[in-house]
């Protein structure tokens, strides 16, 4: 206004001055003279209002050039929108309030196509609702005219649930914000997924760990306990002590041989097996052991196909699942086992926890008791964990399941929700042979032996045991510690020595070393390896061919006829 007015006292001016040199010097008694003040006056206000009119509309035509830019300034900014390929929305800032001006095509599909009626709706109620963090982000950026990036949690309006947005606040001049959301959910659940993957493999190596060292202590335990059960007659005080000490010993090896399973490095005996016939044997004992007030159904694929695994370790998973399905229905309910073949693509596999697409068989333990929360879902599989009182449970049996499963390259997925029950879906991928070699020959085998025997073993304990049950069966023992000391003792003994009895795993030589060594200067001995780790994990992780191992804890009948297979072969 002050330009204006400035303007307007100039061009009057200007028309003064035009008007005093055009005028002619009339006498002072002529009429003009007398009426030249209110000329003056007319031609002032006439000056005026052409300056007035003159600059209204020079006005007009900014303002009409300035809209103009605007307007080609969002249309170019709409153009911009549609290229992003994330959602994308802009809000623009009036009356002390923020309303919606755009949503990208991207932002349409966020939102159901629902952008249509917000369009020119103030912002702040919607997104109070979704994230109160959103508006202050908003304010800020429109505060300090900068970029704004938050990730937050944000409840889809349009949508049920809540979604992970990665968003970022882009100050627009002309009072735009630009507001980017882009949808992480997938990504970070994928990154959980890593992360509890992770979790359980690190826990999977403590527990394969914990059950090797624990089994060195069981193969002295349990062995001493047989060597002094067979001393002592029946009716000998002592003798119900000694089986006691054995019954805790073999319980203590099937808690280690489920540590193994839940790592993946149980020893496994694949075969061609029917899900189908292995639920129907499990019948009977699965009635006994959930009790008459929990009904049994099963529902058998006719077409089910064939997998290749231990049926003695997928049995064991459906006792498992079928006994937490038990004590979740402490009330009785209806237990339901189903078997059908499934066909996973990329897709599916993918949710599912599913490495590899393709055809699978599957068997499903279903319960109407308590369900879980998704809180306890995301530990059930870990070793001793459990939501049971203190005494009901080792935290073994799903750790198990999962194990074997893992271990049998299958899956298995968990639907639950509280008040409405579990049902646990185990995947084992289909048979590619169909059949397995026979049995070998079952012969009797002479267990007792005269034979010279290297023991080489840096468990004192185990080393003990083991010759105990050799001496007490003919063979003649060469005891050492370590390797040094075995081949020290090797090359210190005249006569033949049979066989060698190694453990694998031993401070400063292994037993691999050793048996290069050992074989330097006697090519025709045996050898055996033995250790606490199954024999599949040992095979993969070294040279040691198949066969010529025993896992502990071993019996004394298991350890003698392996020693007498061994030095029987030609």
């Amino acid at each position: 206004m002050q330009i204006l007015a400035k303007q307007t006292i100039f061009f009057v001016a200007l028309m003064h001055c035009v008007f005093a040199a055009t005028q002619p010097n009339y006498p002072a008694t002529n009429a003009l003279n007398i009426y030249r003040p209110s000329i003056w006056i007319i031609s002032s206000v006439c000056a005026i209002l052409i300056a007035i009119v003159i600059l209204l509309l020079l006005n007009m035509s900014r303002r009409i050039k300035a809209e103009q830019a605007l307007l080609d300034s969002e249309q170019k900014l709409a153009a911009q929108l549609k290229s992003i390929p994330i959602p994308t929305i802009t809000l623009h800032y009036h009356d002390n309030a923020f309303f919606f001006t755009n949503f990208n095509d991207e932002a349409c599909r966020l939102t159901d196509d629902s952008a249509a009626h917000m369009i020119g709706k103030r912002a702040d109620t919607f997104f109070n609702q979704a994230n109160p963090q959103i508006l202050i982000d908003i304010l800020d950026c429109y505060k300090h005219k900068t970029i704004i990036r938050r990730s937050l949690n944000y409840t889809n309006m349009f949508r049920h649930g809540i979604m992970h947005l990665f968003t970022t606040y882009v100050y627009v001049p002309n009072d735009i914000i630009m507001v980017h959301l882009e949808d992480v959910s997938e990504k970070l659940k994928l990154e959980e997924q890593l992360q509890q993957s992770q979790k359980m493999e690190a826990i999977g190596r403590l527990a394969g760990g914990v059950a090797h060292d624990f089994n060195n202590l069981l193969t002295a335990i349990n062995g001493n306990a047989e060597l002094l059960l067979k001393q002592v007659f029946k009716g000998d005080p002592l003798r119900e002590g000694l089986e006691e000490i054995k019954k805790a010993g073999d319980h203590a090896s099937s808690l280690t041989r489920q540590l193994l399973a839940f790592s993946r490095k149980q020893a496994l005996s694949p075969q061609v097996i029917d899900l189908n016939d292995v639920v129907s044997e499990m019948e009977k004992m699965l009635h006994r052991i959930i009790g008459e007030d929990i009904e049994l159904v099963t529902n058998f694929d006719p077409d089910l196909e064939l997998v290749y695994a231990d049926q003695s370790q997928i049995e064991q998973v459906i006792l498992n699942l079928a006994i937490n399905a038990r004590d979740a229905m402490p009330r009785g309910g209806k237990l339901s086992i189903t078997t059908r073949t499934v066909t996973f693509d990329e897709t599916t596999a993918l949710d599912r926890g599913i490495i590899q697409q393709g055809v699978y068989a599957m068997v499903s333990v279903a319960d109407n008791g308590s369900g879980m929360s998704d809180d306890v879902k995301i530990h059930i599989f870990e070793p001793f964990f459990t939501t049971k009182v203190e005494g009901k449970g080792t935290g073994l049996g799903l750790a198990t399941v999962y194990g074997i499963v893992k271990q049998s390259n299958g899956a298995i997925w968990v639907d639950s929700e509280l008040g409405r029950g579990s049902e646990f879906s185990v995947y084992i991928p289909r048979s590619r042979v169909s059949s397995v070699p026979d049995d070998e020959s079952s012969r009797k085998e002479l267990l007792r032996g005269f034979e010279t025997v290297l023991l080489v073993e840096d468990n004192v304990m185990v080393r003990s045991l083991t010759q105990k049950i050799l001496q007490k069966n003919g063979y003649r023992v060469i005891p050492a510690a370590d390797g040094h000391e075995a081949i020290e003792k090797s090359s210190a003994h005249n006569g033949i020595i049979q066989i060698m009895i190694s453990d694998v795993v031993m401070p400063h030589m292994s037993g691999e070393q050793l048996k290069t060594q050992i074989l330097l200067h006697r090519p025709d001995i045996k050898i055996l390896f033995m250790s606490g780790y199954p024999e599949s994990l040992v095979n993969t992780q070294t040279s040691i061919e198949a066969g010529v191992f025993i896992q502990k804890p071993f019996s004394s009948e298991t350890l003698l006829k392996k020693v007498r297979a061994l030095i029987d072969v030609r």
